[in-house]
């Protein structure tokens, strides 16, 4: 029984050490969706996601996202940051995007609300971009 409880301890303990280190240094990746004719959806790791309906978008915006601030509920990685994230200049909104990328989206929707996601690099982000702004003008 002693030599059970023993293994019991060092299983415990084996799991909990690939728990955490899945958790501090895992590389979770966020994703962009955008549908054809209703909505954007953006989603993370851990079941967060968001979709706005691109009619209720009011104003699309290229921005340098120099601080997230601080993490109101969601996760970061060594790569990314995602879910609710609260700081000074957006107060509480919406955050998917990838560390390595300075260069994000900010969409601001008709209840005021404030989503930023961005593409795996800056290039890419700049031209998502454009073509999201070319597709809700077409939209009109």
């Amino acid at each position: 029984m002693k030599q059970f409880l023993k293994y019991l301890l060092y299983a415990a303990i084996f799991i909990a050490a690939v728990y955490l280190i899945t958790v501090l240094f895992g590389d979770f990746q966020t994703s962009v969706k955008f549908g054809k004719d209703d909505a954007l959806t953006l989603t993370g790791p851990r079941k967060t996601s968001v979709t706005v309906a691109y009619d209720d978008i009011e104003s699309i915006e290229l921005i340098t996202l120099a601080d997230p601030g601080e993490k109101v509920d969601g996760g970061s990685s060594r790569s990314y940051y995602w879910g609710t994230w609260k700081n000074e200049e957006y107060g509480e909104y919406k955050l998917f995007v990838s560390k390595k990328t300075p260069a994000a989206i900010l969409v601001k929707t008709n209840a005021g609300e404030i989503i930023i996601f961005n593409q795996g690099d800056t290039v890419t982000t700049e031209n998502t971009y454009k073509l999201f702004g070319e597709l809700l003008d077409n939209r009109t």
